[in-house]
């Protein structure tokens, strides 16, 4: 397989018709067994509570939020820094009207 070939396969696993048919059929599978459907979605919660996947949710949006105030820090530096080399110029935004 060349890697046209492979490209091609990934891209159209997640097409709108394959998406489609794939809820199409959960769909007739939970209708068809409404018990199991509900008996699934009951072990899937519990397994969130068993392994405490909301408190690794918490924690990594903690992390990210307190990463945030750097990053922000470091990409309006950079942009500042572009600004000033396309004109050369950086006292627009700091020269003092008297």
């Amino acid at each position: 397989m060349n890697q046209e070939t492979t490209s091609s396969v990934g891209a159209s696993e997640f097409s709108a018709e394959n998406v489609d048919r794939f809820f199409d059929r959960l769909d007739e599978k939970v209708r068809k067994s409404p018990r199991e459907a509900v008996l699934i979605a009951f072990l899937a919660g519990a397994l969130l509570q068993v392994f405490a996947i909301r408190h690794l949710v918490l924690t990594a949006a903690r992390i990210l939020l307190w990463l945030a105030t750097p990053a922000l820090f470091v990409f309006t530096a950079w942009r500042l820094f572009q600004l000033g080399n396309s004109d050369g110029n950086l006292s627009r935004f700091f020269s003092s009207k008297r």
